[in-house]
């Protein structure tokens, strides 16, 4: 996969970025609201 990558962008690096955020309710599902359910997905 590297060597693609930079056979086809012609260069030696590769840029990344990572986005990881979300969002948490500490409840167990069986007990979540619907609006609490409907606001995590």
């Amino acid at each position: 996969m590297i060597n693609t990558c930079r056979t086809k962008l012609s260069r030696d690096r590769i840029d990344y970025l990572f986005n990881n955020a979300g969002l948490g309710v500490s409840i167990l599902l069986a007990d979540a609201t619907e609006e609490q359910f409907d606001s995590l997905m």
